[in-house]
């Protein structure tokens, strides 16, 4: 689980870097106010098929942002070209627009053949990029994701 966790935020972080702009990113809904913070630990575990008879998953999150521009292509093109180079394939899923209010929504989708994959929505509202790990059978997820069940995630932290 460990290893996970770990690819899970270097892979957000490099797409965070990619965007050029590291500074007010939030884990989960803007309005929560909850920096991006990788140590929070604030992940889900997306089922992703089976390992032999034992269900594989992958280490999931979102992170947001406020726009960068009121355009979302700018993003979803400086994105795509990143992770293009990475190795990724690129499949954008949605370019819209608003002929009336002029709204546009953009969705990328970014995979490897690992089961790694990103996911962007980009708006005149956000930006969201999704992240999701390469996929694990490893006994050590069961049991970190038995532990943060037994454990209340809104309680108040004692300092060391």
């Amino acid at each position: 689980m460990t290893q996970l966790l770990s690819q899970w935020a270097d892979l957000t972080n490099a797409a965070v870097a990619a965007t050029g702009h590291t500074e007010g990113w939030y884990r989960g809904a803007i309005i929560e106010q909850k920096p991006w913070d990788p140590a929070a630990e604030d992940v889900g575990l997306a089922p992703c098929g089976t390992v032999g008879s034992r269900t594989a998953h992958q280490v999931s999150a979102t992170v947001q942002h406020d726009p960068f521009d009121p355009d979302p292509h700018p993003i979803a093109d400086k994105l795509t070209a990143y992770w293009e180079g990475q190795g990724f394939t690129i499949a954008r899923t949605v370019d819209w627009t608003n002929p009336t209010s002029g709204d546009m929504d953009i969705s990328i989708r970014a995979e490897r053949p690992d089961g790694v994959y990103y996911g962007l929505t980009a708006t005149k509202d956000i930006v969201a990029i999704d992240v999701y790990t390469e996929c694990s059978a490893h006994p050590s997820i069961q049991a970190w994701a038995r532990e943060r069940s037994l454990r209340d995630l809104n309680a108040p932290t004692e300092p060391a």
